[in-house]
């Protein structure tokens, strides 16, 4: 009986290891041909940039505006062929089709320039609004600019959010991550000292927190000339 087992264990060992063998040979030759798949992909997509480099470039040249982003639009072209590589036609039929990728990509970006245009059109003028706001005469005290200058730059952070963002005390606490009563001790400090800075005779601001004092926005003001 107990050789019987013994003889038993050995087969079925045996075909354990046969198996196992035959499971990894199997996994091998897969992983081979996943390797042997990527490298056919990069020599065929070697010979395609190799080729249609130079014409692709040319054509993309010819039709950019600003000619310095034709660099961004022919590397658009040639990632669009790595991802669609098994769409791109065999010898010399690739170029039109390239030239179809890049005409698309030139569109796109005339669309997306198009866009940055208007945005920045329509920031120009809202800025110049702003500056506008901001250098309009508040009657402030003379010197306030070298006193604002003075502070830490908490303090003067917290009185720019309370003068010029005209924020609470909540929405303060938001933005430099304390409580809102910390906020408003911390702003009530800060005018504090402000108005010491410029001379109790000189300074007007108020406390507890409202939406900033003349005083405040001249901070904005003066510093943002």
């Amino acid at each position: 009986m107990a050789r019987r087992n013994d003889r038993a264990g050995a087969d079925m060992k045996g075909w354990m290891d046969r198996g196992l063998l035959v499971g990894a040979a199997d996994e091998t030759s897969r992983w081979r041909g996943r390797i042997a798949t990527v490298s056919d992909r990069h020599t065929r997509f070697r010979e395609v940039y190799d080729r249609d480099f130079r014409p692709v470039s040319a054509y993309v040249l010819r039709r950019a505006s600003p000619r310095e982003d034709a660099a961004d639009v022919i590397a658009e072209v040639f990632l669009v062929a790595w991802r669609r590589l098994d769409e791109v036609p065999a010898g010399r039929s690739s170029l039109p089709w390239l030239y179809g990728v890049a005409r698309k990509q030139l569109a796109n970006h005339r669309r997306s320039e198009t866009r940055r245009l208007r945005l920045a059109s329509r920031l120009g003028a809202e800025l110049e609004r702003t500056k506008r706001f901001a250098t309009t005469d508040d009657g402030l005290p003379e010197g306030f600019a070298e006193a604002f200058s003075t502070l830490r730059e908490a303090d003067r952070e917290i009185l720019s959010l309370a003068a010029w963002e005209q924020l609470d005390a909540t929405a303060i606490a938001t933005v430099i991550a304390c409580s809102p009563n910390a906020a408003r001790i911390r702003l009530h400090r800060a005018r504090k000292r402000l108005a010491q800075e410029l001379g109790a005779g000189q300074a007007k601001y108020r406390d507890p927190i409202g939406h900033g004092s003349d005083v405040e926005r001249a901070a904005l003001r003066r510093t943002d000339d």
